[in-house]
C-alpha cells in the first residue's frame, strides 16, 4: 500500500476514534442514569461498555498516531493496544454476566424507560456505521487492535438493540427476564473477541 494512502487511512481512523470518545462519553453517562432509574441490567451493561469503548478509543489513538508518525514503537503499541482492548472486553463480559445472573435469580426486571429508548435508537444509528467503517480500515491496514476496537463498537450497538428489545418486551409482555437473558447473549461475542484480541485463535464473527 502506498505511504500516502496508508497515512490517509490512519488519519481517518484517528478521527473515528475521537468521534467514538465523544459519543460514548455522553451515551455512557446517560445510560447509567437511565439504568439506575429503570433497574435495567442491559442499560447498566450498555453504560459499562460505553466506558470501555472510550478507554479503547484513547488507546487506539496513541497506537494509530505512533504509526502515522512512523515511530519505532508502532509495532509495540499495536500489541499493547490489542491486549488492553482484549482485557477490557473480557472484564465487561464478566460484569454483565454477574449482573444478569443476579437479576435472574432475584426475579428482578427493568422498568420502561423513555430516555433509554431514545438513547438506544440514537446509539444504533451512530455506532453501527462507525463499527463498519473501522472494520473496513482495520482490514486494509491491517490492525488486530483496530479490529478489536471496531468489534467493541459493534457490541455497543448490539447492546443498544438488546436494551430496546427488552424495553419493548417489558412494556408489551411484562417479560421481566428478557432484559437479563438478552444481555447474556452478548457476553458470548465479548468473550470470543476479547480472547482474539489477546492473540488466542478463534473463529471470525464479524
Amino acid at each position: 500500500m502506498p505511504a500516502t494512502e496508508k497515512a490517509a487511512l490512519l488519519v481517518r481512523a484517528i478521527r473515528l476514534e475521537w468521534l467514538t470518545i465523544g459519543w460514548t462519553a455522553i451515551a455512557g453517562a446517560a445510560a447509567f442514569v437511565a439504568g439506575v432509574r429503570a433497574h435495567s441490567v442491559s442499560l447498566h451493561a450498555f453504560a459499562l461498555d460505553s466506558t470501555v469503548e472510550s478507554v479503547c478509543a484513547g488507546v487506539l489513538i496513541v497506537r494509530l498516531r505512533s504509526e502515522l508518525e512512523r515511530r519505532a514503537d508502532a509495532g509495540a503499541w499495536e500489541r499493547i493496544a490489542a491486549r488492553i482492548v482484549g482485557v477490557l472486553l473480557l472484564a465487561a463480559a464478566c460484569y454483565i454476566t454477574a449482573n444478569a445472573l443476579w437479576h435472574l435469580l432475584a426475579h428482578r426486571g427493568q422498568d420502561v424507560s423513555l430516555p433509554g429508548i431514545a438513547l438506544t435508537i440514537a446509539t444504533i444509528l451512530i455506532m453501527a456505521p462507525l463499527a463498519q467503517y473501522k472494520l473496513a480500515i482495520a482490514r486494509l491496514l491491517p490492525s488486530r487492535a483496530l479490529r478489536a476496537d471496531a468489534v467493541g463498537n459493534a457490541v455497543c450497538w448490539y447492546l443498544a438493540a438488546v436494551v430496546l428489545a427488552g424495553l419493548a418486551a417489558q412494556a408489551i409482555f411484562r417479560a421481566w427476564w428478557l432484559d437479563s437473558a438478552a444481555s447474556l447473549a452478548v457476553v458470548v461475542l465479548l468473550v470470543v473477541e476479547g480472547w482474539q484480541a489477546l492473540g488466542v485463535p478463534t473463529k471470525q464473527h464479524v
